[in-house]
């Protein structure tokens, strides 16, 4: 299988400061992954390869608000998650709360895709647990870390999913197996709210 070698200057900076940390980046991409064979950049003294863009058929994202057509606002740590709502065919929101059009419509800085984007809108409350929302639930880091502990053998990870995956039949199941405890112990108790914006005219 033919492969091309990517060095530009700044990769190869980054890649010497890792070497340093004692790590090995290996920068390779296989032929079987890409769109053209190769194209000239300035930056490259190789064959620098092109993979053609993603384009999923359906993004499903987390948000703490949204209104029942689908325009959602998300903030804190987004990831890729503005970027899979555009490069996504279709998006299905999962929110922690429904609001009134006009409350999300009055920050569009905020919204997070155009609503004819949305095929859905699903109403689902700690439904990025155990992982963090921002404003709404911290991180369950004794989740994660049972289910590392847990996880560690077949069987461990087939017992696992029998427990929190197969033998549960919906989110509120699950919520309910984890137990109320566990949800307060998440709960954000101490409001930060953010300096209100002025769209005037």
């Amino acid at each position: 299988m033919e492969r091309f070698e990517i060095s530009s200057p700044v990769i190869k900076t980054t890649s010497d400061r890792i070497g340093k940390m004692g790590l090995l980046l290996g920068l390779t991409v296989s032929h079987s992954l890409m769109g053209e064979t190769g194209e000239a950049c300035g930056y490259a003294t190789k064959c620098l390869a092109s993979v053609n863009t993603l384009t999923p058929d359906v993004a499903i994202l987390h948000v703490q608000r949204s209104d029942r057509e689908g325009h959602a606002h998300c903030w804190g740590t987004l990831g890729v998650t503005r970027q899979a709502a555009l490069a996504a065919r279709r998006v299905i929101i999962v929110t922690e709360e429904i609001r009134p059009r006009e409350l999300i419509l009055s920050d569009p800085g905020l919204v997070l895709a155009p609503a004819i984007k949305v095929a859905a809108v699903v109403h689902e409350p700690f439904g990025a647990y155990p992982s963090p929302v921002q404003g709404c639930y911290r991180r369950g880091h004794d989740f994660f870390h049972r289910y590392h502990e847990e996880s560690r053998t077949e069987e461990g990870t087939r017992a696992w999913l029998d427990r929190w995956v197969y033998g549960i039949a919906d989110w509120k199941g699950f919520l309910g197996r984890l137990g109320e405890d566990a949800l307060s112990a998440v709960r954000v108790t101490l409001p930060r709210l953010s300096e209100p914006l002025d769209y005037g005219a």
